[in-house]
């Protein structure tokens, strides 16, 4: 549970990372129907050009435990399957 349901939600913290951060890939948790979610096309929207990989919901929290997961950020986003796993690109060194 967070201690401010609504505040920030998912695409507010996506839209800062995008911003600041190389995303190279983008999963996302699929839905037991295969029906798509509105808050995709925010992602989308959000990370143009770069596809959704749909997991499956058991295989989206086994990547989300993995060692490789290197940074959570819990939102307070009340919307369903607007989980996203990022793979993070290299951030190169500011130029002097």
């Amino acid at each position: 549970m967070n201690l401010r349901p609504g505040l920030v939600d998912a695409s507010e913290v996506l839209r800062a990372l995008a911003g600041a951060i190389p995303v190279e890939a983008a999963q996302v948790m699929a839905t037991a129907d295969g029906s798509e979610p509105a808050i995709w096309a925010e992602f989308r929207d959000l990370l143009p050009g770069l596809p959704l990989e749909p997991l499956e919901r058991f295989a989206f929290y086994d990547a989300a435990s993995t060692s490789d997961a290197a940074l959570v950020i819990a939102t307070g986003e009340q919307r369903i399957y607007a989980n996203l796993l990022l793979t993070i690109g290299v951030v190169p060194p500011p130029s002097e």
